[in-house]
């Protein structure tokens, strides 16, 4: 875990503090903005009235995994 905090900081990537610096954020919001654009395609085969459905179907599930603690603690 060193190694690589030590590997990132050399790269200009975290602060002083260990936590994202300038470059360090922008490069994520690369990353993010990389990731849901191509995310995209499905969504946009799908139609906005067949998102809606799959949303709507979807949302009883994903309310149950979050209310059972799949995802760390509430």
């Amino acid at each position: 875990w060193q190694a690589t905090e030590r590997r990132l900081a050399v790269a200009g990537l975290l602060g002083d503090d260990g936590g994202l610096s300038d470059a360090g954020r922008s490069l994520r919001q690369r990353i993010e903005d990389t990731t849901d654009q191509r995310a995209m395609a499905p969504w946009e085969h799908l139609g906005s009235d067949a998102c809606d459905r799959l949303l709507e179907l979807a949302r009883p599930l994903s309310k149950l995994v979050v209310d059972h603690g799949a995802f760390g603690r509430r």
